[in-house]
């Protein structure tokens, strides 16, 4: 005896039902990525830029510096590199916070 197909997507095809769950994935994830990549550049436009010590502010364009073949597996080997609009100077940072120079080391 087979049992009974409860709910309502017990008459609809196998292709209708993955493609309600691929579209309300999508709409779930996306804002998702969005809201957390603001949420990152938000946190960058208040720090401080080392010379001038006013806020970056929000970049124009977002880029980042990391360390492929690094000899110690100590951080930082990754982070942002922010553009200061006041004094025009580009600064690498760690994902922290914390200025470094062109080797991965802090300042």
């Amino acid at each position: 005896m087979m049992p009974e197909k409860i709910g309502a997507y017990a008459n609809m095809p196998v292709w209708t039902q993955v493609l309600i769950a691929i579209v309300g994935a999508t709409i779930t994830i996306v804002p998702l990525l969005v809201w957390s990549d603001k949420r990152v550049n938000r946190k960058h436009q208040h720090w401080l830029c080392p010379d001038c010590k006013k806020p970056f502010g929000i970049q124009e364009q977002y880029r980042f510096w990391a360390i492929k073949h690094k000899r110690l597996s100590t951080p930082p080997s990754r982070g942002p590199i922010l553009r200061c609009p006041h004094c025009q100077k580009d600064f690498a940072f760690s994902p922290d916070g914390r200025q470094v120079d062109e080797d991965g080391n802090f300042v």
